[in-house]
This record gives structure tokens, C-alpha cells and sequence, in this order.
């Protein structure tokens, strides 16, 4: 037995056509919408990284022009004082050195290495006074032809980025 349904069917008919008007309203609309958030959302993304690109392309010239300016004034140092950086007077070495590390504010350790890259006098931020082992040879070798050379970089215990630059002295008595 079928019931009759108490509601007439003109009237179901006006909840049909209501119900479908409002879902094809609210449908356009939050498709709409949901394509603008998409949209901006990418957009910004994009903003976001360009932005990011420049700011290291910036920061990565900044550290390129420190570095050539940093090798440059070690060029200068050892031009003028390549005598007493090679010569066998130990104290004249080390004021140059501490000179250096004075100058520099960015340099942790500096040492001199004579032909074979053995190291013969060193001088550190931390220890001025460091011990220096008869087998201790440079970490950066420079090759052939070239005037100097850069590690590439790596973080020491503390988690602090570190690059070794290598520069050549021309020893003046050859």
C-alpha cells in the first residue's frame, strides 16, 4: 500500500527547482573561488621564490667580492713580505702573521707552508700560541699554474660554515 505524501506536488516541485538555483549559484562560486585561491596561492609562491633568488644571488656576490677583496690584501701581504714569510726568522713571521689576523677580522687561522705544503709557522685566533707538529701540512693545495685556491665548504664542530684559501708565495730567493 502506497502512502500519500502530505506535501502536494506543485510544492515539491518549487523545493526542486529551489534546492537546484541555489546549488547552481553556490557551485560557480566556490569553483570560483577555489581557482582565485589556487591561483594567488601559486602566484605567491612564485613571488616568494624569485624574491629568495635574488636575495642569495645578492648575499652570493657580496661573499664573492669579500673573498677576492680577502685575497687581494693577502696578494699585497705577501708581495711586500714574502722575505720574512719564507725566511728562516721566526719572529718576523709570526708579527706578520699577527698582523694579519689582526687586519682581518674574518680569519680564524693562518698558516705559511714552505714548497712540499709543510706547514712552518701557523698562528689561530683562539690559541696564539699553538703547537706546531712536525707533520702538519696544509689542508688546500694549490694547483699547478694557479696563484691560489679555494676549498670548497664544509661546517666545523660548531656548525659553522668554514672555506680554506690558499695563496702563494713566491719565495724571493728563486
Amino acid at each position: 500500500m502506497l502512502k500519500k505524501s502530505s506535501i502536494p506536488w506543485w510544492m515539491r516541485i518549487k523545493v526542486h527547482f529551489l534546492l537546484f538555483g541555489v546549488t547552481m549559484s553556490v557551485l560557480p562560486l566556490f569553483f570560483l573561488g577555489y581557482l582565485g585561491f589556487t591561483s594567488v596561492r601559486q602566484n605567491l609562491q612564485k613571488d616568494i621564490y624569485e624574491q629568495n633568488f635574488e636575495q642569495v644571488t645578492v648575499l652570493a656576490h657580496e661573499m664573492r667580492d669579500f673573498i677576492i677583496n680577502l685575497e687581494n690584501s693577502l696578494t699585497l701581504t705577501k708581495a711586500t713580505s714574502a722575505h720574512a714569510l719564507v725566511g728562516k726568522e721566526e719572529t718576523s713571521r709570526q708579527i706578520i702573521l699577527e698582523t694579519l689576523l689582526q687586519k682581518e677580522s674574518f680569519i680564524e687561522e693562518i698558516k705559511v707552508a714552505d714548497q712540499g705544503f709543510n706547514v712552518l709557522d701557523q698562528i689561530d685566533r683562539q690559541e696564539t700560541n699553538s703547537p706546531l707538529s712536525s707533520t702538519a701540512k696544509l689542508e688546500n693545495l694549490i694547483p699547478l699554474g694557479k696563484s691560489s685556491a679555494m676549498s670548497e665548504v664544509f661546517y666545523s664542530s660548531d656548525k659553522s660554515p668554514v672555506v680554506y684559501l690558499t695563496v702563494a708565495v713566491q719565495d724571493p730567493h728563486n
